[in-house]
């Protein structure tokens, strides 16, 4: 009886250190979809509207530099 409640509680334990790993994960691809206003307006786990924006000036900004920098980190 004793090992079978060991197992669970390694089984809860390694979810939950999972979940913390992957939090900044979660947390990096969220705030990057969230919107300006959204963004400096407090803290939210769910955006309320979805927006790729901010991508959009990544890849413009200066006329695309960052894929330059990217190809050059590749070679």
């Amino acid at each position: 009886m004793k090992r079978h409640n060991s197992k669970k509680i390694m089984i809860v334990l390694n979810i939950l250190l999972g979940m913390i790993w992957l939090m900044p994960i979660y947390w990096a691809v969220v705030t990057s979809i969230k919107t300006q206003k959204e963004l400096y307006g407090g803290i939210s786990l769910i955006p309320r509207v979805a927006t790729s924006e901010n991508y959009v000036s990544l890849f413009r900004y200066k006329d695309g530099i960052f894929f330059f920098y990217s190809n050059f980190a590749l070679a």
